[in-house]
């Protein structure tokens, strides 16, 4: 894995639920993906839940497994979500944040990752997976400008906010790392 020396670390969770027990706490990795010519890979997300009735992107990945490291967990979720093997390329850095409707703090670590190869097999097994309409391989500028004209929401005000900044800091180092 290479050294990335431009991490990002940023704690968008209060400090009235940094305290509170009632919160639980989930650890999750997700991927900045890219395809053989450096485009990204997203999940298209439609849901009607509590969060509301929403179309909007997101990165791959999960929830971490107890027993399992970052990296071995971002290769499962992406195995699972995508049917691709990857190779991780750096470490990016971490989010914390939090879904107050489901009282869930996350600590989000986001990892730049290569698809090495297309196993054509997708095991879609969670209930986050189930919303996925269906993944997208988009131009990093494009991303950048969807994520920045998403909806004032508070669901996309979340996602934007914690998955934007990662993208914005490749803009000028995407062709060093791959």
């Amino acid at each position: 894995m290479k050294e990335f020396n431009s991490k990002i670390f940023l704690d968008f969770i209060p400090k009235n639920i940094k305290d509170d027990i009632s919160y639980h706490d989930r650890i999750v990795i997700r991927a900045i993906l890219l395809d053989e010519n450096n485009f990204i890979c997203l999940h298209q997300i439609k849901r009607d839940d509590i969060f509301g009735n929403l179309i909007y992107l997101e990165t791959p990945g999960g929830g971490k497994e107890k027993d399992e490291s970052l990296e071995d967990g971002l290769r499962r979720e992406i195995l699972e979500e995508l049917g691709y093997t990857c190779e991780i390329i750096a470490y990016l850095g971490e989010v914390k944040d939090s879904y107050d409707l489901i009282k869930q703090r996350n600590h989000v670590h986001f990892f730049l990752a290569k698809i090495k190869e297309d196993t054509h097999h997708l095991n879609r097994i969670s209930k986050g997976d189930s919303l996925i309409e269906k993944s997208l391989k988009l131009k990093l500028e494009d991303v950048i400008n969807i994520y920045e004209n998403y909806a004032d929401q508070p669901l996309l005000n979340i996602v934007k906010r914690r998955e934007l900044p990662f993208f914005k800091i490749l803009v000028d180092k995407l062709d060093i790392l791959v």
